[in-house]
């Protein structure tokens, strides 16, 4: 093949790749998801493209991960992919801590609904589907848990939430909530279903979200106080 041909077949290749999305057709989840007072478009930028020098090294970074993970990984693995507050849990149980789940559930409501939203206007391919352009292959650790697009990670905004739960709890332990939410992306990672980058747009999504929601459920709580208050003045 000519240098002119194989470099048309170069661009020709890259034109496809970045046609390439999880979803052939674009579905809406929500796009006008109105919860809280931001825009789905404002709160994390679109994912690198497929053909960008971030996808390929961050697509080799997740192929060498999932070829390579251990048997102790593997154990991470599976267990962020069935619960990834087990990790918190195991953690708060040595300090004699509880886990505010009552509150966490009532947070996850309205991200759960964001989490969609996002990953369907996104519609971002998986490290599995744009391996074979890169002449790569993903060794998927295959479990029910990575059947919507890949951006952001819906595993990283769980546990991104029950951090920031838990550092306003117990403010002490900050640091190890933190790593406990990166480990969780990190198991993601090493499953072969997420770029990095979503895991860094699942950090950005709930630092902007998780104070919207904290915001509006305090205010919710305070009406309905008030609400209780007049009922029993005026009776």
């Amino acid at each position: 093949m000519s240098l002119i041909k194989q470099v048309a077949s170069i661009i020709d290749n890259k034109l496809d790749l970045d046609d390439v999305k999880y979803y052939k057709e674009q579905y809406s989840y929500d796009d006008n998801i109105s919860i809280l007072d931001i825009k789905l478009e404002d709160i994390v930028p679109p994912p690198p493209t497929n053909s960008s020098l971030t996808t390929s090294k961050e697509l080799k970074t997740v192929v060498e991960a999932a070829k390579t993970r251990t048997n102790l990984e593997v154990d991470l693995v599976l267990t962020v992919d069935e619960e990834p507050l087990t990790l918190f849990y195991k953690f708060l149980r040595t300090k004699d801590l509880t886990f505010p789940k009552d509150k966490f559930d009532q947070y996850y409501n309205i991200i759960e609904q964001y989490m969609y939203a996002l990953k369907f206007y996104h519609n971002r391919p998986r490290p599995e589907q744009l391996a074979p352009y890169y002449n790569l292959e993903v060794e998927v650790l295959r479990t029910e848990t990575h059947h919507t697009p890949s951006y952001p990670s819906g595993h990283t905004m769980y546990s991104e939430l029950a951090y920031h739960i838990l550092k306003d709890q117990y403010p002490i332990y900050e640091k190890n909530f933190k790593k406990l939410s990166e480990y969780c992306g990190f198991a993601r990672i090493l499953q072969g279903v997420h770029f990095p980058s979503d895991n860094r747009a699942a950090v950005v999504a709930m630092s902007k979200l998780y104070p919207l929601i904290k915001e509006k459920l305090n205010d919710e709580s305070k009406r309905a106080e008030k609400e209780t208050l007049d009922r029993s003045t005026t009776q």
